[in-house]
């Protein structure tokens, strides 16, 4: 699965609480859970030229889109400033 930056807005406490995807924006309910996600070393070696990054915290939310009512499961990755990376939609 391909990744995407989206924006995400998250509170002081870095608790993500809205994001954007594919156009639509989507509100975060429920309980966020977070975990530090080790990258397997040969993802970060096959990257010349970059610096490793072997550990990135992760964030599990459900999204609500309000105008639609749809609501999306997605694994997001903490990259930097307001711009982090979609990694997986839960289905």
């Amino acid at each position: 699965m391909d990744t995407d930056l989206v924006p995400v807005w998250a509170n002081a406490d870095g608790r993500p609480r809205r994001f954007e995807w594919r156009g639509r924006s989507w509100l975060v309910c429920g309980h966020p859970a977070s975990w530090i996600d080790q990258a397997p070393w040969w993802v970060t070696a096959a990257q010349p030229g970059t610096t490793p990054t072997p550990q990135q915290k992760m964030w599990r939310v459900t999204g609500l889109n309000t105008s639609s009512g749809e609501v999306v499961t997605v694994d997001l990755a903490v990259e930097e400033a307001n711009w982090w990376r979609l990694i997986w939609v839960h289905e």
